[in-house]
């Protein structure tokens, strides 16, 4: 409690008024209330003390703020009254109360009504009737209703007016059984309602269903959250057919190429072991590239950006299973001890069609080539010297330089080095006899797995693959 004079200066302050703001009462006493609270509080104290002391209308209490002597805020409550003597008003004395916690929660409900009100997704709430309590701007958005014509209406109402589809009532009753059940844990349901616009246009959303607070156990209502996603699900619709599509050419390669591919095949066979020339021997070089493309061209359209089960990995024992499906004419060197989550498989693939890479380029160069021409010859003779001897997989080196700064391994050889095109897109070689589509299947699995793949120049100037971002786990 507090007593001022007619200036506003304190002339009695109790010791409760003293706790509330920090200070000692000695220092309250003969100091203007100006001191303690910001000029406009003081002003409209002022104002109110003089709307009461001529008898107008008006609170006889007012909220301030006041920086204690600690110089913390406290947000107060003051009941006031003026201090008369005859026609004289003396002061003014006031009773204090500490309103900070109710002043900082008022704050912080303007704030959440403020997010909520304009979040980027559909809020409303139901009572225990069904009937629409509140609603945000976006969700009354789509609606031909203004705001005030769906507030306070039942939700059958907009069933009935086509806006979402019939079975939507009971669909709603039977989650908020699901939700009041005591066989069930869950305190949510997610479901994808659709909603007709008068402009026939329907949206997909995905929603949000969860109980409000229940009163002495009873159902009170629910609250309810809509995020459009239609755009998402005709890009997964779109994306679904063209995977049937996708699936339908692996088909046709599988099985109407295949086919008279291996009876093709079996015939340059016969005619090389009948005919010593070397067009029998293009002939057969011819079919088993095809063959080699068709294997490729189906792991790549079959397998795409996903993968299967995903475990810990010993990757030293993936890297010599690798190795030991495409063991040629080039050293591994290897120094991966240690594990890593991935798709075992598909993991092995990776490192298949990299090795793959390297010792094919070695073993072309070492055969080199038919007569073709002079050229193809000279160009043999210059790539047999630069190819590679040398395969090296390692672990990446911790650091911050690295595109995601998580561990991960690498890939190197002392090769001739990378075409300058972009070599994972499919059918970039620089190789007769490649495909072009192993590069591609490994960028593929490395983004399936959601690591980042780095093509670049190792030290001896050769290919350097690094992937990133894995979860691993390395010997210290």
């Amino acid at each position: 409690m507090y007593v001022l004079d007619s200036t506003g200066r304190c002339v009695l302050a109790n010791d409760a008024l003293a706790s509330f703001s920090g200070y000692d009462r000695e220092d309250l006493v003969g100091s203007h209330a100006s001191s303690f609270v910001g000029r406009d509080d003081f002003e409209r104290a002022s104002e109110l003390l003089s709307a009461l002391e001529t008898g107008d209308e008006a609170p006889d209490r007012f909220e301030f703020t006041l920086e204690t002597g600690d110089g913390d805020e406290r947000v107060g409550e003051a009941t006031v009254a003026p201090v008369p003597a005859g026609d004289r008003v003396l002061g003014s004395v006031g009773v204090v109360r500490d309103v900070s916690e109710r002043a900082q929660r008022t704050r912080e409900l303007a704030r959440y009504r403020t997010i909520v009100e304009t979040a980027p997704i559909g809020l409303f709430a139901l009572d225990e009737t069904g009937t629409i309590t509140w609603a945000n701007d976006e969700f009354v958005a789509p609606f031909s209703e203004a705001a005030d014509e769906i507030v306070g209406e039942p939700f059958q109402t907009f069933v009935e007016r086509g806006y979402f589809d019939p079975q939507e009532t009971d669909s709603y009753v039977e989650r908020v059984r699901t939700l009041l059940s005591d066989d069930t844990d869950v305190s949510e349901i997610t479901h994808e309602p659709k909603l007709h616009t008068r402009d026939c246009e329907t949206k997909i959303y995905r929603a949000t269903l969860a109980l409000l607070p229940l009163d002495d156990g009873a159902f009170t209502g629910t609250v309810n959250a809509f995020r459009e996603i239609t755009d998402e699900r005709r890009y997964q619709h779109e994306l679904e057919r063209q995977n049937d599509r996708l699936e339908q050419f692996a088909s046709l390669v599988s099985h109407d190429l295949r086919n008279p591919l291996n009876v093709a095949q079996g015939h340059a066979e016969l005619l090389e072991d009948a005919v010593e020339h070397d067009s029998a021997a293009e002939i057969s070089w011819a079919l088993d590239r095809m063959a080699r493309l068709i294997d490729d061209l189906l792991t790549l359209a079959r397998q795409g950006d996903t993968v299967g089960d995903v475990e810990r990995v010993d990757l030293e024992a993936v890297v010599d299973e690798a190795w030991a499906v495409v063991e040629g004419p080039v050293e591994l060197r290897r120094d991966v001890s240690g594990t890593l989550s991935a798709d075992r498989s598909r993991l092995c693939e990776l490192f298949t069609n990299l090795f793959r890479n390297v010792v094919e380029h070695a073993i072309t160069d070492d055969r080199g080539p038919t007569d073709r021409d002079s050229s193809a010859v000279e160009d043999a003779d210059r790539s047999r010297d630069e190819s590679a001897r040398e395969i090296r997989v390692g672990w990446l080196e911790s650091g911050s330089n690295r595109p995601t700064g998580s561990p991960g391994f690498f890939v190197e050889d002392d090769g001739p080095g990378l075409p300058d095109a972009d070599v994972l897109d499919a059918g970039v070689t620089t190789e007769p006899d490649g495909t072009g589509i192993g590069l591609a299947i490994v960028g593929e699995i490395v983004q399936a797995h959601g690591w980042t793949l780095t093509v670049g120049e190792s030290t001896s100037g050769g290919a350097r693959f690094e992937i990133d971002g894995v979860d691993s786990a390395r010997p210290v």
